[in-house]
Protein backbone atom coordinates (compact mmCIF):
# COMPACT_ATOMS: atom_id res chain seq x y z
CA UNK A 1 0.00 0.00 0.00
CA UNK A 2 2.70 2.67 1.15
CA UNK A 3 4.54 2.05 -2.33
CA UNK A 4 1.57 2.15 -3.79
CA UNK A 5 0.96 5.54 -3.37
CA UNK A 6 4.32 6.59 -3.64
CA UNK A 7 4.62 5.18 -7.18
CA UNK A 8 1.10 5.98 -8.11
CA UNK A 9 0.38 9.51 -6.86
CA UNK A 10 0.03 12.28 -8.62
CA UNK A 11 1.49 14.70 -5.45
CA UNK A 12 4.58 15.92 -4.67
CA UNK A 13 7.35 13.69 -3.69
CA UNK A 14 7.32 15.05 -0.63
CA UNK A 15 3.81 14.70 -0.33
CA UNK A 16 3.92 11.16 -1.52
CA UNK A 17 6.77 9.84 0.91
CA UNK A 18 4.54 10.93 3.95
CA UNK A 19 1.04 10.08 2.88
CA UNK A 20 3.43 6.23 2.17
CA UNK A 21 4.82 6.52 5.73
CA UNK A 22 1.44 7.85 7.10
CA UNK A 23 -0.38 4.99 5.46
CA UNK A 24 2.20 2.09 6.38
CA UNK A 25 2.16 3.01 10.44
CA UNK A 26 -1.37 3.15 10.23
CA UNK A 27 -1.24 -0.77 8.54
CA UNK A 28 1.12 -2.00 10.94
CA UNK A 29 -0.36 -0.59 14.21
CA UNK A 30 -2.30 -4.15 14.38
CA UNK A 31 0.92 -5.58 14.30
CA UNK A 32 3.07 -3.58 16.43
CA UNK A 33 -0.14 -3.98 19.16
CA UNK A 34 0.25 -7.73 19.08
CA UNK A 35 4.00 -7.70 18.87
CA UNK A 36 4.30 -5.72 22.26
CA UNK A 37 1.43 -8.54 23.55
CA UNK A 38 3.49 -11.50 22.30
CA UNK A 39 6.65 -9.91 24.20
CA UNK A 40 5.51 -9.06 27.00
CA UNK A 41 4.15 -12.64 27.07
CA UNK A 42 6.94 -15.08 25.81
CA UNK A 43 10.11 -12.64 25.69
CA UNK A 44 10.48 -12.99 22.44
CA UNK A 45 8.98 -11.58 18.78
CA UNK A 46 9.36 -14.76 17.03
CA UNK A 47 9.87 -18.67 17.88
CA UNK A 48 12.19 -18.67 14.99
CA UNK A 49 16.14 -18.60 15.22
CA UNK A 50 18.43 -17.44 12.25
CA UNK A 51 19.77 -20.10 9.63
CA UNK A 52 23.22 -20.40 9.00
CA UNK A 53 24.57 -19.15 5.83
CA UNK A 54 24.88 -23.12 4.54
CA UNK A 55 21.22 -23.93 5.32
CA UNK A 56 20.36 -20.42 3.54
CA UNK A 57 22.20 -21.72 0.22
CA UNK A 58 20.22 -24.87 0.60
CA UNK A 59 17.22 -22.86 0.87
CA UNK A 60 17.83 -20.30 -1.60
CA UNK A 61 18.26 -23.46 -4.28
CA UNK A 62 15.02 -25.10 -2.73
CA UNK A 63 12.83 -22.13 -3.28
CA UNK A 64 11.66 -22.25 -7.10
CA UNK A 65 11.11 -25.96 -7.25
CA UNK A 66 8.16 -25.03 -4.41
CA UNK A 67 7.08 -22.20 -6.17
CA UNK A 68 6.63 -23.66 -9.28
CA UNK A 69 4.50 -26.79 -7.71
CA UNK A 70 2.55 -23.95 -6.64
CA UNK A 71 2.14 -21.81 -8.73
CA UNK A 72 1.22 -25.46 -11.09
CA UNK A 73 -1.65 -26.09 -8.48
CA UNK A 74 -3.09 -22.90 -9.56
CA UNK A 75 -3.58 -24.07 -13.34
CA UNK A 76 -4.15 -27.51 -13.46
CA UNK A 77 -5.25 -30.40 -11.42
CA UNK A 78 -3.23 -32.18 -8.76
CA UNK A 79 -3.05 -35.44 -10.17
CA UNK A 80 -1.75 -33.80 -13.28
CA UNK A 81 1.40 -32.37 -11.50
CA UNK A 82 2.69 -35.83 -10.20
CA UNK A 83 1.38 -37.87 -12.92
CA UNK A 84 0.63 -35.69 -16.29
CA UNK A 85 -0.89 -37.14 -19.43
CA UNK A 86 1.62 -35.19 -21.12
CA UNK A 87 5.46 -34.76 -21.44
CA UNK A 88 6.31 -33.89 -17.49
CA UNK A 89 7.98 -30.87 -19.09
CA UNK A 90 5.29 -29.05 -20.53
CA UNK A 91 4.55 -28.23 -16.58
CA UNK A 92 7.74 -26.80 -16.30
CA UNK A 93 7.06 -24.29 -19.32
CA UNK A 94 3.39 -23.88 -18.32
CA UNK A 95 5.17 -22.15 -15.35
CA UNK A 96 7.58 -20.24 -16.79
CA UNK A 97 4.92 -19.17 -19.54
CA UNK A 98 2.39 -18.02 -17.51
CA UNK A 99 4.43 -15.63 -15.13
CA UNK A 100 6.30 -14.07 -18.75
CA UNK A 101 2.76 -13.59 -20.16
CA UNK A 102 1.29 -11.97 -17.45
CA UNK A 103 4.38 -9.95 -16.72
CA UNK A 104 4.31 -8.60 -20.34
CA UNK A 105 0.47 -8.19 -20.72
CA UNK A 106 0.39 -5.88 -17.37
CA UNK A 107 3.30 -3.98 -19.02
CA UNK A 108 1.46 -3.60 -22.32
CA UNK A 109 -1.63 -2.40 -20.46
CA UNK A 110 -0.05 0.10 -18.10
CA UNK A 111 1.00 1.98 -21.23
CA UNK A 112 -0.77 3.92 -23.71
CA UNK A 113 -1.72 2.00 -26.72
CA UNK A 114 0.99 3.43 -29.48
CA UNK A 115 2.30 6.33 -27.13
CA UNK A 116 4.34 4.99 -24.76
CA UNK A 117 2.95 7.03 -22.24
CA UNK A 118 2.40 5.40 -19.18
CA UNK A 119 -0.96 5.59 -17.99
CA UNK A 120 -1.26 5.60 -14.50
CA UNK A 121 -3.54 7.54 -12.56
CA UNK A 122 -6.68 5.35 -14.36
CA UNK A 123 -8.41 3.41 -11.94
CA UNK A 124 -8.61 -0.03 -13.59
CA UNK A 125 -4.50 1.06 -14.33
CA UNK A 126 -3.66 1.61 -11.06
CA UNK A 127 -5.64 -1.42 -9.60
CA UNK A 128 -4.09 -3.61 -11.96
CA UNK A 129 -0.57 -2.03 -10.59
CA UNK A 130 -0.87 -2.54 -7.02
CA UNK A 131 -2.28 -6.32 -7.40
CA UNK A 132 1.01 -6.51 -9.43
CA UNK A 133 2.93 -4.69 -6.35
CA UNK A 134 1.45 -6.77 -3.82
CA UNK A 135 2.04 -10.01 -5.69
CA UNK A 136 5.52 -9.55 -5.61
CA UNK A 137 5.74 -7.69 -1.76
CA UNK A 138 4.25 -10.65 -0.84
CA UNK A 139 6.49 -13.30 -2.55
CA UNK A 140 9.29 -11.44 -1.52
CA UNK A 141 8.73 -11.62 2.05
CA UNK A 142 7.85 -15.19 2.07
CA UNK A 143 11.58 -16.07 0.23
CA UNK A 144 12.89 -13.95 2.82
CA UNK A 145 11.40 -15.88 5.90
CA UNK A 146 12.19 -18.82 4.38
CA UNK A 147 15.32 -18.84 3.35
CA UNK A 148 16.42 -17.18 6.62
CA UNK A 149 14.95 -18.25 9.23
CA UNK A 150 14.25 -21.87 11.16
CA UNK A 151 12.09 -23.99 11.26
CA UNK A 152 11.47 -23.32 7.74
CA UNK A 153 7.76 -21.81 6.53
CA UNK A 154 5.99 -24.25 4.31
CA UNK A 155 6.09 -22.92 0.54
CA UNK A 156 2.27 -24.71 -0.23
CA UNK A 157 -0.79 -23.20 -2.01
CA UNK A 158 -2.48 -22.44 1.61
CA UNK A 159 0.63 -20.28 2.76
CA UNK A 160 0.36 -18.58 -1.27
CA UNK A 161 -2.96 -18.04 -1.43
CA UNK A 162 -3.25 -14.00 -0.99
CA UNK A 163 -1.29 -13.98 -4.04
CA UNK A 164 -3.61 -16.68 -6.35
CA UNK A 165 -6.35 -13.91 -5.01
CA UNK A 166 -4.60 -11.18 -6.44
CA UNK A 167 -3.31 -12.77 -9.39
CA UNK A 168 -7.01 -13.62 -10.00
CA UNK A 169 -8.14 -10.16 -9.73
CA UNK A 170 -5.33 -9.39 -11.50
CA UNK A 171 -6.12 -11.37 -14.33
CA UNK A 172 -9.60 -9.79 -14.68
CA UNK A 173 -8.31 -6.09 -14.68
CA UNK A 174 -5.88 -6.57 -17.45
CA UNK A 175 -8.55 -8.08 -19.46
CA UNK A 176 -10.84 -5.11 -18.77
CA UNK A 177 -7.84 -2.86 -19.31
CA UNK A 178 -7.18 -4.39 -23.02
CA UNK A 179 -10.38 -4.21 -23.69
CA UNK A 180 -10.48 -0.89 -23.25
CA UNK A 181 -7.30 -0.33 -25.06
CA UNK A 182 -8.76 -2.62 -28.12
CA UNK A 183 -12.33 -2.10 -28.18
CA UNK A 184 -11.74 -1.06 -32.35
CA UNK A 185 -11.17 -4.94 -32.28
CA UNK A 186 -14.63 -7.26 -32.12
CA UNK A 187 -12.45 -10.58 -31.44
CA UNK A 188 -10.59 -8.76 -28.95
CA UNK A 189 -14.19 -7.48 -26.85
CA UNK A 190 -15.72 -11.37 -27.04
CA UNK A 191 -12.65 -13.45 -26.77
CA UNK A 192 -11.43 -12.10 -23.32
CA UNK A 193 -14.87 -12.56 -21.69
CA UNK A 194 -15.42 -16.02 -23.15
CA UNK A 195 -12.20 -17.10 -21.72
CA UNK A 196 -12.62 -15.68 -18.51
CA UNK A 197 -15.97 -17.55 -18.16
CA UNK A 198 -14.29 -20.97 -19.24
CA UNK A 199 -11.73 -20.21 -16.51
CA UNK A 200 -14.48 -19.64 -14.17
CA UNK A 201 -16.33 -22.81 -14.97
CA UNK A 202 -12.61 -24.67 -14.70
CA UNK A 203 -12.25 -23.24 -11.19
CA UNK A 204 -15.54 -23.95 -10.23
CA UNK A 205 -15.69 -27.90 -11.30
CA UNK A 206 -12.60 -28.58 -9.72
CA UNK A 207 -13.28 -26.79 -6.42
CA UNK A 208 -16.83 -29.04 -5.99
CA UNK A 209 -14.42 -31.54 -6.98
CA UNK A 210 -12.38 -30.60 -4.27
CA UNK A 211 -15.43 -29.77 -1.64
CA UNK A 212 -16.86 -33.09 -2.49
CA UNK A 213 -13.76 -34.98 -1.85
CA UNK A 214 -12.91 -33.51 1.64
CA UNK A 215 -16.80 -33.75 2.74
CA UNK A 216 -16.29 -37.51 2.00
CA UNK A 217 -12.84 -38.64 2.79
CA UNK A 218 -12.62 -35.29 5.57
CA UNK A 219 -9.20 -32.94 5.98
CA UNK A 220 -6.29 -33.19 8.17
CA UNK A 221 -7.11 -34.67 11.46
CA UNK A 222 -10.30 -34.99 10.21
CA UNK A 223 -9.26 -37.56 7.32
CA UNK A 224 -10.68 -41.07 7.78
CA UNK A 225 -6.78 -42.26 7.75
CA UNK A 226 -6.63 -40.44 11.20
CA UNK A 227 -10.20 -41.05 12.21
CA UNK A 228 -9.53 -44.79 11.95
CA UNK A 229 -5.43 -44.99 12.90
CA UNK A 230 -4.99 -48.18 15.20
CA UNK A 231 -2.00 -46.57 16.62
CA UNK A 232 -4.50 -43.57 17.81
CA UNK A 233 -6.71 -46.33 19.21
CA UNK A 234 -4.12 -47.51 21.22
CA UNK A 235 -2.81 -44.31 22.48
CA UNK A 236 -6.77 -44.10 23.90
CA UNK A 237 -6.55 -47.68 25.52
CA UNK A 238 -3.12 -46.36 27.65
CA UNK A 239 -3.22 -45.62 31.37
CA UNK A 240 -4.77 -42.08 32.48
CA UNK A 241 -1.18 -41.84 34.06
CA UNK A 242 0.98 -42.58 31.61
CA UNK A 243 2.79 -39.58 30.53
CA UNK A 244 2.87 -39.66 26.43
CA UNK A 245 6.05 -38.37 24.24
CA UNK A 246 5.16 -38.31 20.38
CA UNK A 247 6.06 -36.56 17.25
CA UNK A 248 2.44 -35.93 16.56
CA UNK A 249 1.27 -34.00 19.82
CA UNK A 250 -1.25 -31.82 17.86
CA UNK A 251 -3.12 -34.90 16.89
CA UNK A 252 -3.03 -36.81 19.92
CA UNK A 253 -4.33 -34.03 21.45
CA UNK A 254 -6.86 -33.32 18.92
CA UNK A 255 -8.28 -37.00 18.34
CA UNK A 256 -7.85 -37.83 21.99
CA UNK A 257 -7.69 -34.76 23.92
CA UNK A 258 -4.45 -36.03 26.42
CA UNK A 259 -1.89 -33.61 25.97
CA UNK A 260 1.69 -35.21 25.21
CA UNK A 261 5.25 -34.04 25.27
CA UNK A 262 6.59 -33.02 21.88
CA UNK A 263 9.78 -35.00 20.38
CA UNK A 264 12.06 -32.25 20.58
CA UNK A 265 14.97 -33.60 17.76
CA UNK A 266 12.33 -32.89 15.22
CA UNK A 267 12.42 -29.42 15.81
CA UNK A 268 16.14 -29.17 15.80
CA UNK A 269 18.39 -26.45 13.59
CA UNK A 270 21.05 -28.90 13.29
CA UNK A 271 21.74 -32.87 13.17
CA UNK A 272 22.93 -34.63 16.30
CA UNK A 273 26.02 -36.73 15.02
CA UNK A 274 25.29 -39.19 18.07
CA UNK A 275 22.31 -41.77 16.80
CA UNK A 276 21.51 -42.84 20.40
CA UNK A 277 18.31 -44.20 21.06
CA UNK A 278 15.88 -42.61 22.52
CA UNK A 279 15.89 -41.49 26.18
CA UNK A 280 19.84 -41.59 26.12
CA UNK A 281 20.22 -38.02 25.06
CA UNK A 282 17.92 -36.07 27.67
CA UNK A 283 19.13 -32.81 28.89
CA UNK A 284 17.46 -29.57 30.52
CA UNK A 285 16.20 -28.35 27.37
CA UNK A 286 14.38 -31.95 26.39
CA UNK A 287 12.82 -32.69 29.46
CA UNK A 288 10.76 -35.17 27.72
CA UNK A 289 13.60 -37.76 27.40
CA UNK A 290 14.52 -38.00 30.80
CA UNK A 291 10.35 -38.80 31.40
CA UNK A 292 10.66 -41.74 29.06
CA UNK A 293 14.32 -43.23 30.89
CA UNK A 294 12.84 -42.42 34.30
CA UNK A 295 9.22 -41.94 34.75
CA UNK A 296 7.58 -44.81 32.22
CA UNK A 297 6.60 -42.74 29.56
CA UNK A 298 4.93 -43.90 26.25
CA UNK A 299 6.83 -43.01 23.42
CA UNK A 300 4.65 -42.64 20.39
CA UNK A 301 5.98 -42.94 16.78
CA UNK A 302 3.69 -42.58 13.95
CA UNK A 303 5.16 -42.93 10.43
CA UNK A 304 5.63 -39.60 9.87
CA UNK A 305 8.53 -39.51 11.93
CA UNK A 306 11.30 -40.14 8.85
CA UNK A 307 9.68 -37.51 6.79
CA UNK A 308 9.81 -34.66 9.71
CA UNK A 309 13.84 -35.65 10.33
CA UNK A 310 14.42 -35.70 6.70
CA UNK A 311 15.16 -31.18 6.62
CA UNK A 312 17.52 -31.94 9.34
CA UNK A 313 19.19 -35.42 8.33
CA UNK A 314 18.79 -35.37 4.78
CA UNK A 315 19.69 -38.73 3.61
CA UNK A 316 20.24 -40.28 6.88
CA UNK A 317 16.88 -39.30 7.91
CA UNK A 318 15.25 -42.84 7.58
CA UNK A 319 18.83 -44.56 9.75
CA UNK A 320 18.04 -42.06 12.42
CA UNK A 321 14.57 -42.85 12.90
CA UNK A 322 15.14 -46.90 12.84
CA UNK A 323 18.06 -46.03 15.66
CA UNK A 324 15.86 -43.44 18.01
CA UNK A 325 13.78 -47.11 18.71
CA UNK A 326 16.59 -49.49 18.97
CA UNK A 327 16.64 -51.52 22.22
CA UNK A 328 13.16 -50.47 23.28
CA UNK A 329 10.45 -52.24 24.01
CA UNK A 330 7.81 -52.39 21.52
CA UNK A 331 4.48 -52.34 23.43
CA UNK A 332 2.41 -51.96 20.17
CA UNK A 333 3.00 -52.15 16.65
CA UNK A 334 0.11 -51.09 14.58
CA UNK A 335 -0.43 -49.84 11.15
CA UNK A 336 0.61 -46.34 10.80
CA UNK A 337 2.89 -46.23 14.18
CA UNK A 338 4.25 -47.51 16.93
CA UNK A 339 3.94 -47.52 20.98
CA UNK A 340 7.79 -48.19 23.05
CA UNK A 341 8.61 -47.60 26.19
CA UNK A 342 12.35 -48.15 28.19
CA UNK A 343 11.81 -50.96 29.33
CA UNK A 344 9.18 -53.20 29.70
CA UNK A 345 6.14 -52.05 32.04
Amino acid sequence: GGLGIFLLSRSPWRKRLADSILYGLTGATPLLVWGIYDLTQTATLSSRSVESTTSMLDRLANFWPQLREVILFWLVPDSWISAPPYPALANRLLVILLLVVLAAWMAWALRQRGSGEAVLGEPLANLAALLGLFALAYALVIFAVYVTTYPPITIASRMLSPVHVAVLWLAVVLSALTVERLKAVPLVRLALPAVLVVLLAWYGWRTFRIVEQNYALGLGYTSLAWQSSDTMQAVRQLPADTPIVTNEETAILFLTGRAAYPMMEIFSDRPDTNFYRYGEGYTVDDPAQGLFREDGAALVLFDSLTSQLTPIYAEQAAERAASLTEGLYPAFQGEDGAIYYYQAP
